[in-house]
């Protein structure tokens, strides 16, 4: 595979920075994620502004996306193209499937698509960090995110960071058109079905908090995160996985509505403790509680799922990572509907 993933203009005065073209942006719904080594990348203009003391405002409106395994840039959101063919166009393993090319063209609606995200951060306070995302689809969805991360000095060089994060999504045309669930089994329907209460809305909410303990080499967390049940699933088919640094694990996706997950993790630098030079490990587990009444709907049972990282720095530029997960799944239950 090749191709020209990134390829952009810069401009820069005083604190302020431009960017326009191809390019990778790393925010809290979108991510390069290149572990493919072909990263996620936007087509657009990005503006960013650091001249208030301890804050940053980002603004990008991008008009394509490129996935990690794609050649060709394509639209940010709908899922397969005029031909039927899932590579045209956004087929990430987190695509709401409602949303496609068929649906949009028979609702009369445009299949050609911008994604709009505008960020503010600030750590004007000592010790505290505050995040607002506001993400949008013009005439699909939007979602603003609010996260507060706050860090506590301890004793013997200890420190505790307690952190929230909210994110709020809504329907702006798209659950008409896709409908509530992200397997797109509900698309054109109306009314409560299949554990959904309103399957023609994409209107949500999610709510997690977490709390890390740190120092030197080890890093120790816990984490909750609930979307809300009366809702839809939380769309973001970007690489910026709504639920990462608190209760996402490797390969999980556990943003579907009604889904509650606990998960705790320890990771711990061997090389920065002298140990072991150049020698990271992580272990991450979580339960995951998914809503039985949504299975019908394409929602997976109840998991828990143990995932490891073992990495190796070589050199500044070359490291050696293994990463292994171990899932144990429940049998999907037999509810009315269920294939």
């Amino acid at each position: 595979m090749a191709v020209l993933a990134e390829a952009n203009i810069q401009y820069e005065y005083s604190k302020t920075k431009l960017i326009a073209g191809r390019q990778i942006f790393e925010s809290f719904i979108t991510r390069s994620n290149d572990t493919k080594m072909i990263p996620n990348t936007f087509e657009g203009a990005v503006l960013e502004i650091k001249d208030i003391p301890k804050t940053r405002i980002r603004g990008a409106f991008f008009t394509a996306q490129k996935l990690r395994d794609h050649t060709e840039f394509h639209d940010v959101i709908t899922f397969k193209d005029g031909n039927g063919d899932s590579w045209g166009n956004n087929d990430d393993s987190a695509i709401h499937k409602g949303l496609s090319y068929n649906n949009f063209k028979n609702a009369g609606a445009d299949v050609n698509h911008q994604l709009i995200v505008v960020d503010v951060r600030n750590k004007s306070i000592n010790g505290l960090k505050v995040d607002v995302t506001y993400a949008s689809v013009p005439n699909v969805v939007a979602s603003i995110t609010g996260e507060l991360n706050y860090k506590i000095a301890l004793p013997s060089g200890y420190s505790l960071t307690p952190g929230v994060r909210y994110m709020h999504q809504m329907d702006d045309g798209g659950g008409v058109i896709g409908g509530a669930t992200l397997k797109g089994t509900l698309a054109g329907q109306s009314g409560s079905a299949l554990g959904y209460s309103n399957i023609d809305s994409l209107n949500s909410q999610l709510a997690m908090a977490r709390l890390t303990l740190k120092k030197g080499p080890l890093k120790v967390q816990i984490a909750y995160s609930q979307v809300a049940g009366s809702g839809a699933d939380i769309v973001a088919p970007w690489r910026g996985f709504p639920t990462g640094g608190y209760t996402r694990a490797m390969a999980q996706y556990n943003w579907y509505a009604g889904t509650k997950t606990t998960c705790a993790e320890v990771n711990y630098d061997f090389g920065k403790a002298g140990l072991v030079h150049g020698f990271s490990a992580l272990a991450r587990f979580a339960m995951q509680d998914f809503d039985e009444a949504k299975q019908a709907a394409g929602v997976q049972a109840d998991s828990n799922i143990l995932h490891m990282d073992l990495r190796e720095t070589i050199t500044p530029d070359l490291y050696a990572k293994i990463r292994i997960g171990l899932v144990t799944a429940a049998e999907i239950e037999k509810v009315s509907g269920n294939k």
